[in-house]
């Protein structure tokens, strides 16, 4: 059985943010990862939590190890306190042994692609000047604005998550260091995922993560096999919410005539995704009583007036924004 992804082909949904503010350290990257993933939902529910949500969780964090975390604390993450981080995020994990400064890359993208393959997004330290980003709305290249290297003594690493497999076979990421702006100023993170370049990246160590959600006692994610995701077996799927019970069938026939009723019904086109963000959304209002009506269009991709590029679908009685939530529009404003 495939597992489910949303429609950027990440195996969760995640708040994008930033891990630089004026003022606060710049060397928070591990616990911005424990803070992403503990702010992840499935790939068709909207995330519930916010920015500022994730970096005040992630800077308390930096805090209970460091005392502070202004701008001038410089120390980083160890295995051991990322460890840390993730079981204070609610979260489990199993640590990818096979890969460690110097192992393989072959073998290091063959356990990570394992992972991701099952559903589990994969924690992973990489030598920052490895990174090469394709995503192609910047120039190829290496994304930071620090623009790192390598000396005779050490490369510097961050720590970022892998979250999907782009159908090039290069890996997706989402990487809160990858911003458009000073690191103590104003910036943005650019849209996630990013897509980078897996004939550069180098991978010094990485964990499988089992995202929890607000139920710790039902994980939406099977407990992971063990720490070597080449050995799990075949077309394995960590998706626990893949096999939860259907809603009754009376709604489903409901909700499923009135969203092919137009482009299938209609035009006699084929119907629009159903597994997506915006239709968990439009089938979550449907459920509350908001009725948009049936999708005039299929999801297409667009920029909101920040300039920052949203997932947008147009249905009968509303226009919906995807941007890692989804927003509703009628002809008076926000719903």
């Amino acid at each position: 059985m495939s597992i489910l992804l949303n429609q950027h082909g990440m195996v969760a949904n995640f708040v994008a943010v930033s891990q630089f503010e004026p003022n606060e350290t710049e060397m928070a990257c591990g616990f911005f990862a424990g803070g992403s993933l503990r702010a992840a939902t499935p790939p068709d529910r909207a995330p519930t939590m916010k920015p500022e949500d994730v970096d005040s969780w992630s800077d308390q964090q930096y805090a209970a190890i460091y005392g502070a975390y202004g701008a001038n604390q410089g120390g980083g993450i160890s295995v051991e306190q990322l460890h840390t981080v993730l079981r204070n995020a609610g979260l489990h994990y199993w640590d990818i042994t096979a890969i460690a400064p110097g192992s393989t890359q072959s073998s290091d993208l063959a356990h990570i692609k394992g992972a991701l393959q099952a559903g589990y997004p994969v924690v992973a330290t990489v030598v920052e000047a490895s990174v090469r980003d394709l995503t192609g709305d910047i120039p190829f290249g290496n994304p930071y604005e620090w623009n790192p290297v390598c000396d005779a003594q050490s490369c510097m690493t961050h720590v970022l998550v892998w979250v999907g497999i782009a159908p090039d076979g290069h890996l997706l990421a989402i990487d809160y260091a990858n911003v458009v702006g000073p690191l103590q100023g104003t910036n943005t993170v650019r849209p996630w995922p990013r897509k980078y370049d897996i004939a550069t990246i180098n991978n010094t160590y990485a964990c499988v993560a089992q995202l929890v959600g607000p139920d710790p006692n039902i994980p939406w994610l099977k407990p992971i096999p063990s720490g070597e995701p080449t050995t799990w077996p075949a077309n394995f799927n960590g998706q626990n919410f893949a096999e939860q019970p259907p809603p009754p069938d009376y709604f489903l026939q409901e909700t499923q005539d009135c969203w092919n009723s137009f482009l299938v019904g209609v035009l006699g086109k084929s119907p629009a995704p159903f597994t997506t963000g915006i239709a968990r959304a439009w089938a979550e209002g449907w459920q509350a009583g908001k009725h948009y009506g049936p999708p005039l269009t299929y999801e297409y991709h667009s920029k909101n007036a920040q300039g920052r590029d949203i997932v947008v679908q147009e249905f009968a009685h509303a226009r919906c924004e995807w941007d890692g939530t989804a927003t509703f529009y009628s002809i008076s404003g926000k719903v």
